[in-house]
């Protein structure tokens, strides 16, 4: 009987070794399983940093782009009232150039009148 309790408990005692190995063996896989989470996820923390540095950049440069374009689209505005003001200033001067012309031309034509008339008169004159 003690013999019996002896190899039972030796038995015992080597299912317990067992065990303790495969808890061992188990915990370091665990532990390797853990190391390389935590450098993943390490690295993705990197990479969201990365990231959110990139957006941050990116949101900037949008953010300069808007108020470019803002600028731009005001001094189009302004452009554009501008071309309005210098024709409306061009047409206004072609009105009054076209009556200098017009007064030019009945110039012209009452001083061809006047000299015809005065060449007859010259004429007549000479005919006296």
């Amino acid at each position: 009987c003690a013999l019996e309790l002896a190899n039972e408990g030796v038995q015992m005692l080597s299912n317990m070794r067992a065990k303790i190995g495969s808890m061992l063996e188990r915990s370091r896989q665990e532990k390797d399983i853990r190391e390389k989470l935590e450098n993943e996820i390490k690295l993705e923390n990197k990479k969201v940093e990365a990231l959110s540095d990139h957006i941050e950049k990116l949101m900037i440069h949008l953010k300069h782009e808007a108020t470019s374009k803002a600028r731009a689209i005001l001094e189009q505005a302004k452009t554009g009232r501008e071309v309005e003001l210098l024709r409306t200033r061009c047409d206004t001067m072609i009105k009054r150039n076209s009556r200098k012309d017009r007064v030019i031309v009945e110039l012209k034509e009452g001083g061809k009148i006047l000299e015809d008339q005065l060449r007859l008169m010259d004429e007549k004159y000479l005919e006296l």
